[in-house]
């Protein structure tokens, strides 16, 4: 059996549960949405003896931290207690990174051998040798059971497959093993399903969707601070918070109450140095809104008055230098750049039924005409 396979299977297994995760986490079944069954973390079949309850703060601060550098660093320290701990999953991707360019199973643990003796003490290295060899197994089955997975979206379905995984990792390391070495990724992965599920449910208002993620949050990781929302950014919050009240935006009858809406969103996500900024921005957006458009509205009635083209321009010129300042070569450029193409579709459709051009001679015509009106909006821009 080549290496290459067994690398296959290690980023298959990873992408495929991660696809399953997500897969749910952006479509779900519409049957699954309105019955409340599966809001609540514990309940459905996918945890039904609830060990993820036993997955520590310290555990899953670890699981969504960077992996650690097993390259630079020293293994023997993460696995001084156990070689079976938060970190051995990380440890396992670090030893197939290593020897991908294995022939197979026999020459990967032949190099894995000896790297783990200079690294670890001989029984720490023995076991997780024999532990490596297991997740090496583990990979290729998974690979194998997962191509007769179907995976429709709905939430039973999904939680359901979390469990199937879960039981099938603990047929392999054994149960304490296995809940050891992954319980915090599936911990993750049921918490992720679980929240998407309530956040797309466009049928509840946002203080349900609220009331239900506080009591999804409290089941899952009690008073602690939910790694998951720690390192958010405040726009990621503020995109949350749109598919928590979708429906009361949705529902809104008039654009006042939709802006009120919104407003009490941003206060409450963003703090009040972003929300200045964001008011700044907004200010300078609707200023700059109102001097294009009476700039333009000034505009027609240059062009619309019947002047001699050279005193047209020059009170355009005039108009643009006074309205925008050091800005105004922008317009101006922006300006010669429309007329171009204008100029280009006008004659494109004249002499579309005078003679047949070939696709080449189209397009070296075109070319040749862009690269005038790039000459033209430069020198108009710097004039």
């Amino acid at each position: 059996m080549r290496k290459s396979t067994i690398i296959t299977a290690a980023v298959f297994v990873l992408a495929a549960i991660t696809v399953l995760v997500l897969y749910y986490a952006f479509k779900s079944a519409p049957g699954d949405r309105d019955t409340g069954k599966f809001y609540h973390a514990g309940s459905g079949s996918s945890e039904p003896s609830g060990t993820w309850k036993n997955v520590s703060a310290e555990e899953m601060g670890k699981f969504f931290a960077p992996a650690p550098d097993f390259k630079n660093g020293e293994p023997g320290k993460a696995f001084a207690v156990s070689v079976v701990n938060a970190d051995t999953l990380h440890f396992f991707r670090f030893l197939d990174k290593m020897f991908e360019d294995a022939a197979d199973i026999e020459e990967c643990l032949g190099r894995a051998d000896p790297y783990l003796s200079s690294v670890l003490p001989p029984f720490q290295a023995r076991q997780m040798l024999e532990m490596y060899k297991t997740y090496l197994d583990y990979q290729l089955q998974m690979q194998e059971n997962m191509k007769h997975w179907y995976i429709t979206g709905s939430t039973a379905e999904a939680l359901d497959n979390l469990a199937r995984i879960r039981e099938f990792r603990r047929s392999f390391f054994g149960v304490e093993n296995a809940d050891v070495i992954f319980g915090a990724s599936e911990k993750a992965d049921e918490y992720t399903i679980r929240r998407r599920m309530i956040l797309d449910d466009q049928g509840m208002f946002g203080y349900e969707k609220e009331r239900r993620m506080r009591a999804l949050n409290e089941a899952m990781w009690g008073s602690q601070t939910m790694p998951y929302d720690e390192n958010l950014t405040s726009y990621a919050r503020y995109q949350e918070k749109l598919s928590l009240y979708s429906k009361d935006l949705a529902d809104a009858l008039t654009t006042a109450e939709t802006e009120a809406i919104l407003d009490e969103i941003r206060r409450q996500t963003f703090t009040p140095e972003e929300l200045h900024r964001m008011d700044e921005a907004r200010d300078t957006q609707a200023r700059e809104a109102a001097v294009k458009e009476d700039y333009h509205a000034r505009r027609q009635e240059i062009i619309y008055s019947n002047l001699a083209p050279a005193t047209e321009n020059l009170m355009l010129h005039d108009l643009q230098n006074a309205m925008f300042g050091e800005q105004a070569h922008v317009i101006r450029r922006e300006e010669a750049i429309q007329k171009g193409f204008a100029e280009i579709r006008e004659k494109a459709a004249a002499e579309a039924g005078s003679y047949h051009r070939s696709p080449e001679e189209a397009l070296e015509e075109f070319n040749k005409k862009i690269s005038e009106m790039q000459r033209e909006a430069n020198q108009a821009g710097t004039d």
